[in-house]
């Protein structure tokens, strides 16, 4: 789809090969269709050998933006999400990760204080053991789960925010009521 300047479309080209060269796309067997209001699309379209197709991408762009989210330094996410959507590739997995890194203190933090809420009991009182063993069962949950909602995020099942905030959210919560619950009893 071809967009005009005051970004409806124009019209639509379908190639049955495209190439990128040096600033444009090199289209092959070129079906075109004017999207005007008024006009018959299939009744104006035409068909050429050969079209040129202008665009800034280049093929080390391409590549470059095919890397997966966390090879990227995290330093240059936001420019790398920015050129992703200029270009019109999806940038959801960049966003996730980016926002996962911002977010992965908070989980850290949840984690320890979720050991720590643990651990609170005295060893005289005893079921150490299962005190331990239920704060590595919760940690993995919630590893897990955290995981989880990333790649709802990532497929667009959840939004960005929802996806990466809410588990570390959850986790602090969920970590600090037990520690004011072990130290209330």
């Amino acid at each position: 789809y071809v967009y005009g300047k005051d970004d409806r479309i124009r019209h639509r080209l379908q190639a049955d090969v495209a190439g990128l060269g040096d600033g444009a796309w090199q289209l092959y067997q070129t079906k075109s269709w004017p999207l005007s209001k008024g006009e018959n699309p299939e009744q104006n379209a035409s068909v050429r050998a050969n079209t040129s197709l202008p665009t800034d991408l280049t093929r080390e762009q391409v590549r470059d933006r095919f890397e997966t989210p966390s090879t990227v330094p995290i330093w240059n996410l936001p420019t790398v999400i920015k050129n992703l959507k200029s270009a019109g590739f999806s940038a959801r997995r960049h966003q996730v990760w980016l926002q996962a890194e911002i977010a992965r203190p908070l989980f850290l933090i949840s984690l320890v204080l979720l050991g720590a809420a643990f651990c609170m009991r005295h060893i005289r009182f005893g079921s150490m053991g299962l005190a331990i063993l239920t704060s590595v069962v919760c940690g993995f949950g919630l590893f897990y789960l955290r995981n989880f909602a990333q790649v709802l995020g990532e497929s667009g099942q959840l939004p960005v925010a929802v996806a990466v905030w809410t588990p570390p959210i959850a986790a602090f919560l969920l970590s600090l009521s037990i520690i004011l619950h072990m130290e209330d009893g």
